[in-house]
């Protein structure tokens, strides 16, 4: 993933901190002041993770400043709760911070683009981030695209996750199934065959293109499948009522067109459904 798209959040708020720090008050913050952002749109943190980056703070220290906001008298993180709860584990009572007055929308924005650009985020969580940031800001997805420095086909493809069952969902999250599955999956609309697919990647361990070759050979039978459907049903109309009729749509909305050739069969129209004729 591009990661040029947080330097229109972050970076673009403090600039490079280590080369700027004599412009920005980087304060020793007790850990026991700090909250985290209630409105974090990331909800797992992986503990591999947390005991690795601990390890290294322990190490090396805290060699990056998280960013805060004062809310009352405590500090809310904006950026940073990684460093802020490994330096938990680790035992720390102060940890570096740049504290930023910032409205609610504000806060969230840099919350959300920092969230959506970090690389160990599972693609849910990506996909909740910018499904949040686009409904708060009322984005569309050029424009939501445009503010993350994404393609809009990554977006849509991430957004399009969001469509699956739940149960999918929390696959994709747990790594069972990749980004690329769940997108292939995504398109799949009957509930049977979609479930049977999901088994076949778990059972088989089905590659994405595996996946999707199985998928398009789903899609071209239920569209066969409807063709005939919307043929036989022409067929039985044209026949119930001896007038010309079409039939488009799928199985959950369309037309019926009953077409008419002279006045004949317009006054045979008529008839049929009760109409007089003035």
């Amino acid at each position: 993933m591009n990661k040029k798209g947080l330097g229109k959040g972050i970076d673009a708020l403090l600039g490079d901190w280590r080369e700027s720090s004599k412009d920005l008050e980087i304060i020793f913050l007790d850990l026991t002041l700090i909250s985290p952002n209630p409105k974090q749109p990331r909800q797992n943190f992986n503990s591999e993770s947390l005991q690795e980056l601990a390890k290294s703070i322990k190490s090396e220290g805290v060699l990056q400043p998280i960013l805060v906001r004062p809310v009352g008298d405590r500090y809310e993180i904006v950026a940073g709760e990684r460093r802020f709860r490994a330096s938990q584990l680790v035992g720390l009572e102060k940890i570096p911070a740049i504290v930023k007055n910032l409205e609610d929308k504000e806060a969230l924005l840099l919350a959300l683009i920092e969230n959506i650009h970090r690389e160990d985020l599972n693609p849910i969580e990506q996909a909740r981030a910018l499904s949040k940031l686009k409904e708060e800001f009322q984005l569309s997805q050029e424009e939501l695209a445009q503010k993350v420095n994404l393609s809009r086909s990554q977006v849509a493809n991430l957004l399009r996750l969001l469509s699956l069952p739940e149960h999918i969902q929390k696959l994709i999250e747990a790594g069972k199934l990749s980004a690329g599955h769940g997108r292939t999956l995504a398109s799949i609309k009957d509930p049977i065959q979609l479930e049977q697919l999901v088994q076949e990647i778990l059972n088989k361990n089905l590659s994405v293109r595996e996946i999707e070759s199985k998928a398009k050979r789903i899609k071209n039978s239920c569209k066969k499948t409807l063709d005939d459907l919307l043929s036989f049903l022409e067929k039985s109309i044209s026949q119930k009522l001896e007038i010309k009729a079409k039939c488009k749509g799928s199985r959950k909305k369309g037309k019926i067109i009953l077409e008419y050739s002279n006045e004949d069969e317009l006054k045979k129209l008529l008839k049929i459904f009760s109409i007089e004729n003035h």
